[in-house]
């Protein structure tokens, strides 16, 4: 049986349509391929980094800065005061925190035995002079050698020496204030065996008040130079008041720990305030210069940073681009909790960051913060 052949007609339909097929396929392919990169946005450039400061225009110092210092009371004289002789204790009057006047009984040692030496001096001095008065009558008539008479003259003294010393040692079982002041602390009790020099009694004069701060080197050698220095201290007795403080003296030996000088002021004691040895004060001093000085310059100590190199350094704003600038500065002490001295680096009239000073950059645009 023969296979009956497709007509040729049919055939070439066919590769028309997988022809017709292929081409469309194409064409949405590459459609697709249009579309797709059409529609790709291109990246926008990074905007610069703008960061908001605060800002404040340095101030050129007028020859003065403020320091503000911890202090210490203590009273303007104090001693421990103490009898030159030995004995009992039979007087005692006074108690701790008690006021005395100069020349006020303190303390009585029992007199008895200085009494009985006192007379046996006496009576020796007595005759010492006696025999010499003899001696001397004798010589005149020269009946005695000079040296004989020299040696009675020797007794007599000697005898006269003795009689002031037994004097002053019944005077000494007599313990008086030295001045005017109070009993700070009591010692021993009464009716004690006390020695020579044994202290007694601790006695302050509180006429005046002592106020102790430590200061750094920089304040010491200004003071060396004849530069004042005005100051106050405030209590926590009486916090809104300022008293007057007055330059007495300072250490000129560093401490070995601390290396601070000691500075002493001194005030006068406060009406109707019981300012008292050992008391805490806030000390606020203004060190002003007694002849032609260097400005002082004075910012918050938080617009000072430190480089790897630990160099301080702070960030000055030009104005005309809104920058930011690293600029090396040397600082002095602290003035207080929260300024600091700067000696060198700047001049006064700048614009320096305040705030946000650990994420800026040198040459960052920066604009400024207003509250």
């Amino acid at each position: 049986m023969k296979r009956k052949r497709t007509p040729l007609v049919f055939n070439d339909l066919k590769k028309m349509k997988r022809c017709f097929f292929m081409t469309a396929l194409t064409m949405a392919m590459a459609m697709a391929v249009i579309f797709c990169g059409c529609g790709k946005k291109e990246e926008p450039a990074p905007k610069e980094i703008v960061r908001p400061v605060k800002v404040m225009t340095v101030q050129g110092g007028a020859g003065s800065v403020s320091m503000t210092y911890p202090g210490k009371t203590r009273a303007n004289r104090r001693v421990n005061l103490s009898f030159k002789v030995p004995g009992p204790l039979v007087e005692l009057p006074v108690e701790e925190g008690q006021e005395v006047n100069k020349g006020q009984l303190i303390a009585r040692i029992l007199p008895r035995d200085f009494k009985i030496n006192l007379d046996q001096v006496k009576a020796r001095a007595i005759e010492a002079e006696r025999q010499y008065d003899r001696y001397k009558e004798l010589y005149v008539r020269k009946q005695v050698s000079k040296a004989e008479f020299d040696r009675f003259k020797a007794s007599r003294d000697v005898a006269a020496a003795q009689l002031e010393d037994a004097q002053n040692a019944l005077k000494d079982t007599y313990l008086k204030a030295p001045f005017d002041g109070i009993v700070a602390k009591r010692h021993v009790e009464n009716f004690e065996e006390v020695q020579a020099k044994q202290p007694i009694v601790f006695f302050q004069d509180l006429s005046k008040i002592e106020v102790l701060v430590d200061a750094p080197e920089t304040v010491v050698v200004t003071l060396g130079r004849g530069e004042r220095i005005e100051a106050t201290a405030t209590f926590a007795a009486a916090p809104d008041i300022n008293f007057p403080l007055e330059l007495k003296e300072y250490s000129t030996q560093a401490d070995p720990q601390t290396q601070t000088y000691q500075v002493v002021l001194v005030m006068d004691r406060p009406e109707g305030i019981n300012i008292l040895p050992g008391m805490t004060a806030t000390v606020i001093g203004k060190q002003a210069a007694a002849g032609d000085s260097a400005s002082r310059i004075v910012i918050p100590a938080i617009a000072v940073m430190e480089d790897p190199q630990e160099k301080a350094f702070v960030w000055v704003l030009k104005k005309e681009d809104m920058t930011v600038h690293k600029t090396a500065v040397t600082v002095g002490e602290m003035t207080g909790s929260d300024s600091i001295l700067v000696l060198d680096g700047l001049e006064g009239g700048e614009q320096i960051a305040t705030s946000g000073v650990t994420k800026l950059q040198d040459g960052m645009k920066v604009s400024i913060w207003k509250e």
